[in-house]
């Protein structure tokens, strides 16, 4: 019998995946819930999960930033990140980072319940989306990738506030680092999109259709 924890910070998509889960997977023992990044380390703490299904957009922490904690302190427990932002934003970097599979929240439920199964069975998740995504990557080689490719998970990250029009203490507050350290992202990044404005962030943004 397997334990599952599900992390996400709207009630009704806990509800709904929960639900479908259970009433589809019978060697599920437990699913436990958690709203935030800090409930859900501490509920891991305490109960060894076989699967831990993981929002990428959570009130107190990014989804990958806890990925990366959770593969670290629990590297047994498979984790699925799930998310509202489309393949080509998040998943090679969900993958990169350990996740065993890369949900986009549209799916379909009996989608998410083969997900889970086959997790559970000790293999990864790769949709057609992603696997198209992964073979792109493959074949541009050194070639031609967009420059955002090039972008730590972090900077990413500050770019996705910047479009959102976080400023540099709101970002600093939310990543719990210096505004000095903002500054030095958001240097970084414009050397590396080759741009020298905020409004060039969100432009480019918008040119390569990145939902952040």
């Amino acid at each position: 019998m397997y334990k599952l924890l599900l992390v996400d910070d709207h009630d009704l998509v806990r509800y709904g995946i929960k639900r479908a889960l259970l009433e589809h997977l019978a060697e599920l023992d437990r699913i436990d819930e958690a709203s935030t990044g800090q409930q859900a380390l501490g509920l891991a703490q305490q109960t060894a999960y076989n699967l831990i299904l993981l929002d990428i957009s959570l009130p107190d922490r990014n989804g990958l930033d806890l990925l990366t904690q959770m593969r670290e302190y629990f590297p047994k427990t498979a984790v699925i990140l799930l998310s509202m932002h489309p393949e080509r934003d998040y998943a090679i970097r969900a993958f990169r980072a350990g996740a065993s599979g890369y949900l986009h929240k549209a799916i379909p439920f009996e989608k998410l319940v083969h997900a889970v199964s086959k997790v559970l069975q000790g293999e990864m998740y790769i949709s057609p989306a992603v696997a198209a995504l992964l073979v792109q990557e493959v074949a541009a080689g050194g070639g031609d990738v967009p420059l955002h490719s090039g972008l730590s998970d972090r900077e990413f990250q500050v770019v996705g506030m910047i479009c959102n029009g976080k400023t540099p203490t709101e970002m600093a507050e939310m990543l719990g680092v210096s505004i000095k350290t903002i500054s030095t992202y958001r240097a970084r990044i414009m050397s590396k999109l080759r741009i020298k404005t905020n409004a060039d962030i969100i432009n480019y943004c918008n040119n390569n259709h990145l939902s952040l």
